[in-house]
């Protein structure tokens, strides 16, 4: 039974490792600091980077200047155990240096002992219809 129990965790383990690289959006999994500790593939063609160049930077650093304060304040709250999560429009700098506007959704994950970490998805925002078109 234990060998058995043993096989279906690592089926599960390899099946969400798949699903988590094959994901069409941006994915991430970041450290209550801020640094991506884990990014998918396609989080790397939305910013122009390969996943090795992503992980362990900060997620400040490709963020608008004017869209870091909003996105702090959040994860401050998530921080003190406030909030579980958000979504919100934002900006990320591509390597190109043109800045693109996202849809991030971002999830707290809590362990007992341990501070949260976070579970982020990201896509590139649709455009906004002028009302005068």
């Amino acid at each position: 039974a234990r060998v058995q129990a043993q096989r279906e965790l690592s089926d599960r383990d390899r099946r969400l490792a798949a699903a988590f690289d094959a994901a069409p959006i941006g994915m991430a999994v970041v450290a209550a600091d801020g640094r991506w500790l884990q990014v998918n593939p396609a989080l790397g063609q939305l910013t122009g980077r390969t996943t090795t160049d992503l992980t362990g930077s900060r997620v400040h650093d490709l963020t608008h200047p004017e869209d870091r304060a909003a996105g702090v304040a959040l994860l401050t709250e998530i921080l003190a155990g406030r909030r579980d999560g958000y979504q919100r429009r934002s900006r990320l700098r591509h390597h190109n240096g043109d800045y693109l506007p996202v849809d991030i959704t971002v999830t707290a994950v809590r362990d007992d002992d341990e501070p949260p970490y976070l579970v982020v998805q990201i896509q590139a925002s649709a455009p906004t219809p002028n009302p005068l078109d």
